[in-house]
Parts: C-alpha cells; structure tokens; sequence
C-alpha cells in the first residue's frame, strides 16, 4: 500500500484499516470454508476406506493415502490462511492506534515508568517517561533492547555528527511504513518478544566450561548400553536386572550432571519464544535494503559471515529442546536412553563458542533499528514537523511555531522563539 504525498497521515490510516479489515474478513471466510472441507476430506478417506476394504485392500488403501495426502494439505493450508488473517487484524489494530495517537491518545503503548529517575538532570521535569510521556508518544519497540536503547537516548545527549546520522536514518525509514509496521507486528504474534535476555546474555558472555569431547565419550557409551540392554533382554529374554542395572548407572551419571544442567537452564529457560520473535525481527532487516551510512552500518552487523536470523532461530530451537525437561513424561525415557538435557547442554555450548563474542552486537543492532523505526514513525505521523538543524554554537536556539509535542495539533498554541549566547535566562 504505497503512500501518497497528498494524503494526510490520517487518510492513509483509515485506507489501511479498511484494506486489512477487507482482506481479514476474506481470509476469515477462507478459513471457515477450510475446516469444514478438512473434516469432509477426513470423513469421507474414513468411509470410502472401508467401504473399498471388502472389494480390494490396495485400492482402499491408495484411497486412504490419498485422502490423508489431502487432508494433510487442508490443514496446512488452514494453518496459513489463519496466520494471514491474524497479520490482518494486528495491522488492522497498528494503523488504529497510529489514528488514536495523532488525536492525542497514545497511552496505549508502554510508557517506560522503569525508566524514571528522580536524581537526573532533566528527565524527571521533562515527562521524558511515564504517563502521557515523550517515552509512551513515540515508543513503538517490541523488544526490551530496543526500549532501553530510547530510553537512553532521551537521557543521554549525543554527538552532532551522531544526531545528524540519526536524523538520516529516521527520515530514510519514514515512508517505508509496511516495513515498519511488519516490525510492530511482531509484538502481537509473540507476546514473549518485549522479555528480558540479560540473564541469557549474561550465559552467553560466561566461559564454557569442561572437556565436551570427554562428556560425549561418556554419554554416548553409557546410551549405548542401555540401548543394547533393552535389545539383549527383548530379544533374549535376559533377566530384566540386567536392564534395570543400566539404567541404574545412567541414572547416577545424569544426577552428577544435574547441577550444572540446571545452572544452564535456568540461564536460558523459557526464552524460546523470545529468540523465535528476535529472529523474526532480524530477518525483516536482514531482508531490507538501505541506503544511508547509518542503516548501512547497522545492516552490516547481520550481514557478515553468517546469516544471523537462523543462528537466532537455532539457539530458540535448542532452548525449546532443553525446556522437554519440564515434561517429565518425556524427559525420563530421553535422558535414560540418549542423555537428551546433557546434548542440549553441549549443543548450546557450542552455540556458544561459535556466536557468544556476536550476539550483544546483533541484539543491540537490531534495537536501534526499532528504535529509528519508532522516530521514523513519529515523523510521518506528524508531517508538518520539521528536522532540527544541529550548529556547533553554543549557545543558539531558534525555533518557528514551536509547539508541546504531547499536545494534540487541534489544542497545540505554537509560538516563534529564538536566544542565542551565554549568560541568559528566558522564562517561557
């Protein structure tokens, strides 16, 4: 959906609302229609399965096949035609609350209370965080690096050279608003996007411990035996103490793992859904192409020697196999046969060793890009804003109708201002 310089940020809100809530409604329909041809292709692979088993077994199983190849389809087919109604709605609901924030209602967005320190300069006196902040007016982040990145980039000044590169960056992204808004989206698909990866960080950063060449030895000989105690006694019928012998050594090996099995666990534990959400972020960059220093820059940062997005997606894949230790259902027969906590302890290990010097670089890449989307927003929404210009004088201030950000345009009392050198105080 391109945008037109001639619309007004609120007319191409309500064009998108429209246009999304349209093609939801469409899928919704799809979706509808799909369940009902799911359960009609499984019925009916069912009963002509039976009714062709008394005339010829092999053309009622070809029937089944086919009808199982079918209905297999349809689900998949379903699956995805939900996931695009889904988007549908969540882009429905961005662009609305793109139009509540124009008219002054921002609040839903999270307004960085955590941020506030009473002891700063300025942040407090300023609203920088908070109700009804600067924070909640322009926070579109969906990740907790990115958030702590605004947050202390209101709190912090910087280089002109750096503001101007900043300002570069934003005004690059303005108009490339589907992508931006793909990057909004992600907070309503993964609701785990917005936790915080310090502690995975912090185990990430930490030195690998042990000899993992001599743990797999060990692991792999004792998987081995259980192995061939279960086949031994099945097949021969051997006294069942044998089996029970083997898993009684596999059970004495794993609990002298566990400590550190569960120090790693809870280091990683339930992050899955996070990295899955980081990696769908990283992805949209890595996809992207840009063409000021800035973006460039930060695009590099994934872009190198591996393709980060997957590496991101493998380590969410290996948390996720390390969290079957809280079924424990599953988790018995896995670590007494295959040591299944241990092998992922070694997987993530090597994670570690190859990316652990990488991924403070990739997660704080991919947050400044959220954070320039969300002053690239800020800026398209408000069109008749224009971009500070940075001089190296001090002290010079100039301003044209000059407004408070926070107050809607309808009620905003705009005035013209200037001061310029030292050893003045104006009271406004």
């Amino acid at each position: 959906m391109p945008y037109h310089s001639g619309m007004t940020p609120t007319d191409y809100y309500y064009k998108r609302i429209r246009e999304y809530r349209e093609k939801g409604d469409k899928f919704n329909k799809l979706e509808t229609h799909l369940s009902m041809a799911r359960l009609i292709t499984f019925l009916s692979g069912i009963t002509l399965f039976f009714v062709f088993l008394s005339v010829s077994i092999s053309t009622a199983v070809i029937i089944l096949a086919i009808g199982m190849t079918l209905f297999g389809w349809l689900v998949n087919y379903h699956s995805k035609t939900e996931q695009n109604k889904l988007f549908c709605r969540y882009f429905e609901i961005i662009n609305d609350r793109e139009l509540h924030c124009i008219n002054g209602r921002f609040h839903e967005y999270p307004d960085g209370s955590e941020y506030i320190n009473r002891d700063h300069e300025n942040s407090y006196d300023l609203d920088l965080f908070g109700h009804s902040s600067v924070f909640q007016f322009i926070n579109r982040t969906t990740s907790k690096p990115a958030a702590d990145i605004l947050a202390k980039w209101l709190k912090e000044p910087a280089s002109i050279e750096e503001i101007n590169l900043r300002q570069q960056a934003f005004l690059e992204l303005k108009d490339q608003i589907d992508w931006r808004q793909k990057l909004n989206s992600l907070a309503y698909s993964n609701s785990h996007g917005s936790n915080d990866p310090a502690i995975l960080v912090r185990w990430v950063q930490e030195e690998i411990p042990g000899n993992q060449k001599y743990l797999k030895a060990i692991i792999y000989s004792l998987s081995a035996l259980a192995l061939g105690s279960t086949i031994l006694v099945a097949l021969f019928r051997l006294p069942f103490s044998l089996l029970m012998i083997a898993y009684s050594i596999n059970f004495i090996y794993y609990f002298s793992q566990a400590k550190k099995i569960s120090k790693v666990h809870f280091q990683v534990s339930k992050s899955s859904e996070m990295l899955k959400s980081y990696a769908s972020t990283i992805r949209l960059i890595e996809d992207n192409r840009f063409n000021c220093i800035k973006l460039k820059e930060l695009h590099n940062i994934f872009t190198r020697n591996t393709k980060v997005s997957e590496e991101i997606g493998l380590l969410s894949k290996l948390v996720n196999r390390l969290d079957a230790r809280l079924n424990i259902m599953v988790a018995i027969p896995l670590n007494l046969y295959f040591f299944w906590d241990i092998q992922q302890c070694i997987a993530l290990e090597n994670w570690k060793k190859r990316h652990g010097n990488e991924i403070s670089d990739w997660f704080s890449g991919m947050a400044e890009f959220e954070v320039l989307s969300c002053f690239a927003n800020m800026a398209f929404n408000n069109p008749e804003w224009t971009t500070p210009v940075i001089v190296p004088e001090y002290f010079k201030l100039e301003a044209k109708s000059a407004g408070h950000p926070l107050i809607p345009i309808v009620r905003r009392v705009a005035n013209s201002f200037s001061v310029s050198g030292s050893g003045k105080t104006v009271i406004v």
